[in-house]
């Protein structure tokens, strides 16, 4: 069966779930975000939780990543609402642990896209959905 990750980078926690090629979440962890003080301790953290839901990393065929700030070339740049600073290249510092395809989006984007395949709107072609939690994004959907 392939499997894939599903990772919501808040800045207070962090959300991984194993997901199954029909979006079941199979098994789910998170950690607090906001004690990490480090961005290495951080990828160390992140990386040691997927590998506790995931008995075989070989089997996970992508992570998809959903954080604050998220750029197109893998980074985070300057979160706002996260203790670290400055470009973080986030899938290239996971992907040297865990070889496979990972993509990195904005977290309310992503919430979108989530919400458009699995969830309430999966019958609209166009809508928006707010976050909300330490901090404010949303998400638009147009002639999705």
């Amino acid at each position: 069966m392939k499997l894939a990750v599903g990772i919501d980078i808040g800045a207070t926690i962090t959300k991984i779930g194993l997901v199954s090629e029909d979006g079941k979440c199979i098994k789910k962890t998170s950690f607090r975000t906001k004690e990490i003080n480090n961005f290495s301790d951080y990828i160390q953290e992140l990386y040691n939780s997927i590998k506790s839901i995931c008995d075989d990393l070989k089997s996970i065929c992508g992570i998809g990543i959903g954080a604050p700030n998220a750029s197109k070339n893998g980074t985070i740049e300057t979160p706002a609402n996260l203790k670290w600073e400055g470009k973080l290249n986030l899938v290239e510092e996971l992907k040297n642990k865990i070889n496979t395809e990972i993509h990195l989006s904005n977290d309310a984007n992503c919430a979108a896209v989530g919400e458009m395949m699995y969830g309430n709107a999966k019958d609209y072609k166009d809508f928006i959905v707010i976050t909300l939690g330490t901090g404010l994004g949303s998400g638009i959907v147009s002639n999705g």
